[in-house]
């Protein structure tokens, strides 16, 4: 839809194929050649009674008056106008959503960071005082293991004292 409205917007003939209403597909515009219109309206070109931007000719064939060509001409692109800006509106309001989708996924993606640095925080705390619960236990271990050595070195002097 985006390429479609920049393409109305880059050329005129592109504008009033919009405006018609009757676009089967969607236009594409480098802004250098105009889009290629063939297959993009719905309809004969010939069904309204010329090309997308031309006049009308009455039922005899002779082209009307300038004032109501003028008049036919500034309504057309009041129509145009009007379809453009219903587009450029829609595209906005979509543009609008997906922006307010984004931020509110974006609240919620800080929020759980911000909860994750919490519990990363307790898990670091919690392993400080594991390491050094560890730590405390190697040396308990390493005394309890002297403390066994010099008990049974008690019990051997004791015992070859017995006899």
């Amino acid at each position: 839809m985006a390429q479609t409205l920049q393409a109305a917007l880059a050329d005129h003939e592109a504008a009033l194929a919009v405006g018609s209403g009757r676009l089967v597909r969607a236009l594409t515009s480098t802004g250098f050649e105009p889009p290629d219109l063939s297959g993009a309206v719905a309809g004969d070109r010939a069904d309204d009674g010329a090309r997308p931007g031309s006049t009308t000719h009455g039922a005899a064939g002779r082209a009307p008056p300038l004032a109501e060509r003028d008049i036919t001409g500034a309504r057309r692109e009041l129509d145009l106008a009007e379809r453009t800006s219903a587009l450029a509106q829609a595209e906005l309001r979509a543009v609008e959503g997906r922006q307010a989708d984004l931020a509110v996924r974006s609240e919620r993606l800080e929020r759980e960071l911000d909860e994750l640095r919490d519990r990363a925080a307790v898990v670091a705390r919690d392993l400080a005082t594991a390491s050094t619960q560890a730590r405390e236990g190697r040396h308990d271990r390493d005394r309890a293991s002297r403390a066994e050595v010099e008990a049974a070195r008690a019990l051997a002097r004791a015992r070859e004292a017995l006899g």
